[in-house]
């Protein structure tokens, strides 16, 4: 998602967010970055009375009304090369030449995720297995050197 970061443009994976003091929907990483575009609530309105749709859409019920409003749109944002971006720490990371141009549109919109409200996102990478595996490939590693070294020696 981009957020305004310092006066620039960051993009954050924590979707975590919640309404400042002013009602504005921020991410929840430090004291709060605001979204672009920005998404204001009404601070009377409750918090059971926002919603968040999978296509990024932000609607609210006013307290004594039962059509809800539209507060907003979140944006997500995709990178030709991710790995190209800048990390600042705490999930926020900036555009740099080798990640290009951020690609900005809706959420499940042209192959990019659908927003989940409740959910947050956690990596599917069990370190332990991982680790295994690479203590593995490396002694299997060890072994066709050594066969090698073996085999050249009695040539």
């Amino acid at each position: 998602m981009p957020a305004e970061i310092g006066g620039g443009i960051g993009y954050i994976r924590n979707g975590c967010l919640f309404r400042d003091k002013n009602g504005d929907l921020v991410a929840s990483i430090g004291d709060g970055y605001l979204l672009i575009p920005q998404i204001s609530v009404p601070i009377n309105v409750p918090d059971d009375n926002i919603s968040i749709g999978t296509d990024g859409r932000v609607e609210y019920l006013k307290p004594g009304s039962t059509i809800k409003t539209v507060a907003g749109q979140i944006q997500l944002a995709q990178f030709p090369n991710i790995q190209g971006l800048k990390r600042l720490g705490a999930d926020i990371y900036l555009e740099t030449g080798d990640s290009g141009a951020p690609i900005v549109g809706n959420p499940s919109e042209d192959s990019r995720g659908a927003i989940i409200a409740g959910f947050l996102e956690a990596s599917n990478v069990n370190l332990n297995a991982e680790e295994l595996r690479l203590i593995a490939a490396v002694r299997w590693r060890a072994e066709i050197d050594r066969a090698i070294a073996r085999a050249s020696e009695h040539h």
